[in-house]
């Protein structure tokens, strides 16, 4: 996972430049997008819709995760499932994996209830990281927690359960929240996407509702 960055006002920007000592990073520098590295191992990134600069604690850190996002596109189509190496054995872990959550979200404040709002608080904890260039999306140990998380508060809010299934014909078996009968998933390739296309307009939380209202409420108690 890539730290999240320190956002620089534009004069702390133009007092770096000016040092003359950052050396611009080719290989990650796209476009509009530039990105120098500091002397002291650290890295400046300008983007136009990141403000005025953002200052990466590694510089190394961030190239790591570019080239791990390169060489999954040089694979080219692969599930989420296979890209995180999803297996059998993260059923088991879904309890230590979520109480993980609030370190990946870097907060101990975060209301961890298993309600549609927390979900809701960690949408509005990923907008504020500036998502598209903080949040490793191939990295098990940011994605395995959230979606422990959220696979359990659709799992609580619908009374199903986890299970390994297929979510599309020929692919893998996955872990997926099951309905009660066992016949309808949602996997993690959903929150995958989600992630990996994260713009302001990206929800968690809606794509849990989505889950609910697939999977079914779970009946209130008494209810036949």
């Amino acid at each position: 996972m890539v730290r999240r960055p320190k956002k620089l006002e534009a004069s702390e920007v133009q007092a770096l430049l000016a040092t003359g000592d950052l050396k611009l990073d080719k290989e990650l520098s796209e476009g509009r997008i530039k990105t120098y590295r500091c002397p002291d191992g650290k890295a400046l990134v300008l983007a136009p819709y990141a403000g005025d600069g953002l200052l990466y604690e590694s510089h190394d850190e961030l190239r790591a995760q570019k080239r791990r996002s390169d060489e999954r596109a040089w694979l080219g189509p692969m599930t989420a499932a296979a890209i995180l190496e999803l297996d059998d054995t993260f059923i088991p872990r879904v309890p230590e994996l979520v109480e993980q959550v609030p370190d990946v979200l870097e907060t101990r404040d975060f209301p961890c209830d298993y309600s549609l709002a927390s979900v809701e608080t960690i949408d509005r904890i990923l907008r504020a990281w500036e998502p598209r260039l903080c949040l490793d999306t191939d990295d098990p140990d940011v994605m395995l927690p959230l979606w422990a998380y959220v696979g359990e508060v659709i799992r609580r809010q619908t009374g199903g359960r986890w299970k390994m299934m297929r979510c599309q014909p020929g692919e893998p078996l996955e872990p997926v929240v099951a309905d009660r009968a066992g016949k309808r998933g949602v996997g993690v390739s959903g929150l995958f996407k989600e992630l990996v296309e994260y713009f302001e307009d990206g929800s968690l939380a809606g794509l849990v509702e989505d889950a609910i209202r697939y999977l079914g409420r779970k009946p209130a108690a008494g209810s036949r």
